[in-house]
């Protein structure tokens, strides 16, 4: 019962944001009607001020994660933030949680024991690497991994706030 993305919107993960001008040329040159939702690092990126100056995308079909993070400061560049921000922070754990459970071998990682920061997936991988865990060859996490299983295990209910996060994202894309 709430907004969601208009049917005909087609969502297109292009891998971070060095990828995206390339994308838009690409797709711009199709005559597409685009929206760019990227992650945010606290400060504005110059590539994508880069394609506003080339008239390749309108300064406001350009939106950050931050924007949306903080339901008192909807529209405002706030802190460092990723898409998984916009969830509440027990329920994405608990999704890493049970991602990696085979991994963690037991060793589930708690809210109250994560280095402190503002993006959740940054907190995750350093204190995997504080503890000396390892989910993966190399260091950090597979964040794929964890979007793949919630797809595929959506939660019976979401809170609210991150109900609404959303439903002011998907406005402000439609």
């Amino acid at each position: 019962g709430r907004k969601n993305l208009k049917k005909e919107i087609g969502i297109v993960p292009v891998g971070g944001i060095s990828n995206i001008a390339t994308f838009i040329s690409l797709l711009g040159a199709n005559k597409l009607n685009m929206v760019v939702l990227h992650d945010y690092e606290g400060h504005e990126d110059q590539r994508i001020n880069d394609l506003v100056k080339e008239k390749l995308i309108g300064k406001k079909k350009i939106l950050n994660v931050s924007q949306f993070r903080y339901l008192d400061k909807i529209g405002q560049n706030t802190v460092d933030s990723d898409i998984e921000d916009l969830f509440d922070e027990s329920l994405y754990l608990d999704y890493f949680n049970k991602t990696f459970e085979k991994q963690l071998n037991g060793n589930s990682l708690k809210i109250d024991e994560l280095e402190k920061g503002n993006r959740i997936t940054n907190r995750i991988e350093r204190t995997l690497k504080k503890k000396k865990i390892k989910v993966r060859e190399g260091e950090g996490y597979n964040h794929y991994a964890v979007a793949a299983y919630f797809v595929n295990h959506l939660p019976e209910n979401l809170d609210g706030d991150t109900l609404l996060r959303f439903e002011k994202l998907f406005d402000e894309i439609n």
